[in-house]
C-alpha cells in the first residue's frame, strides 16, 4: 500500500536581504504572496502541503499560517514598494543547486513574471558553490530547505538568529531574538509555544524567507511488514519491525 505521510521539512525561498530593493518587507512579502502554493503542491511537489509559516505543525505547537496566494494583495504591495506591476524592478537571479527541484523555481518565475511584471534568472551551481554562495550572502534569492532535527520549534526558529551560521540571510531581529529567550526561560510549557508563535509571527511578517511547503513522505508498504509506522523524524526502531509470511 502506498503511505503518504507528514515529515518535519520545509521548503522555502532564501532572500537575500542585504541587496537593494529585496531589503525591503512590502516586496519581500508581495514576492510570497504571489507564490500559488497549492498548485506547487498539486503539480510539482506532490505529496508535500503548502506552507503558510517555516515551522510546520509540531504537536501543541501549531503556529498561525502568515502567507498564503494573495495576488491582489501582493500587486498592491509592490506599488506601495515604488514598483507598480514590475516596472522599474532589478532584474535578480535565483538559485539552485545542480540537483534542486528546476520545475519549482520555473513556476516560481512564471507566477513572479505574470502577477507582479517582475523576471528573475535562474543560475545554477553545483553544490559546494551553491552552499558557499549563501553563506558569503554573493546570491540574491535561493531555493532552500530545512529538515528539523528533533520535534521542538527551535529547530526551525534558532537559525534565523543574528551569527547563526545556517541564517545566510543578512536579516536579524532584536525583538526576535528577545522572544526567543524569553521562550527559553519558561517553565509554563503553553506560555513557552506562545512566544515562540510570537517570534515566529515576527519573522514571517519580515519574510526575509518565503516558506513554499511542507514536505511530505511517500511509502510503499507491504503488509507482511509488522510493526512499522510512519514517524516524523523516520527514526525507526528497527529491532521492533519484523517481517512475517
Amino acid at each position: 500500500a502506498r503511505i503518504i505521510s507528514r515529515s518535519v521539512a520545509t521548503d522555502f525561498i532564501r532572500i537575500n536581504t542585504t541587496r537593494p530593493v529585496l531589503d525591503n518587507p512590502k516586496v519581500r512579502m508581495a514576492m510570497s504572496l504571489a507564490i500559488d502554493r497549492k498548485l506547487l503542491c498539486d503539480n510539482i511537489l506532490q505529496g508535500n502541503t503548502p506552507a503558510g509559516t517555516i515551522t510546520p505543525n509540531l504537536g501543541n505547537y501549531k503556529p498561525d499560517p502568515i502567507v498564503s496566494y494573495d495576488p491582489e494583495r501582493a500587486k498592491a504591495l509592490l506599488a506601495e514598494a515604488g514598483f507598480p506591476e514590475g516596472r522599474g524592478f532589478p532584474r535578480y537571479s535565483i538559485l539552485i543547486s545542480a540537483a534542486g527541484s528546476r520545475g519549482t523555481v520555473e513556476a516560481l518565475q512564471a507566477m513572479w513574471r505574470q502577477t507582479l511584471g517582475i523576471y528573475v534568472n535562474i543560475q545554477t551551481m553545483d553544490w559546494g558553490s551553491y552552499v558557499s554562495a549563501q553563506q558569503k550572502l554573493e546570491f540574491d534569492i535561493a531555493l532552500a530547505a530545512w529538515s528539523g532535527d528533533y520535534l521542538d520549534p527551535t529547530t526551525f526558529l534558532l537559525m534565523w538568529t543574528k551569527g547563526n551560521g545556517n541564517n545566510n540571510t543578512g536579516w536579524d531581529s532584536p525583538q526576535y531574538e528577545a522572544l526567543l529567550s524569553e521562550a527559553a526561560q519558561q517553565t509554563d510549557p503553553a506560555h513557552r509555544l506562545e512566544m515562540f508563535k510570537q517570534a515566529e509571527r515576527l519573522f514571517m511578517e519580515a519574510q526575509p524567507i518565503l516558506p513554499i511547503s511542507w514536505r511530505g513522505r511517500n511509502y510503499l508498504h507491504r503488509p507482511e511488514v509488522k510493526g512499522w509506522h510512519p514517524l516524523l523524524l523516520d527514526n525507526h526502531n528497527w529491532g521492533a519491525i519484523s517481517l512475517e509470511p
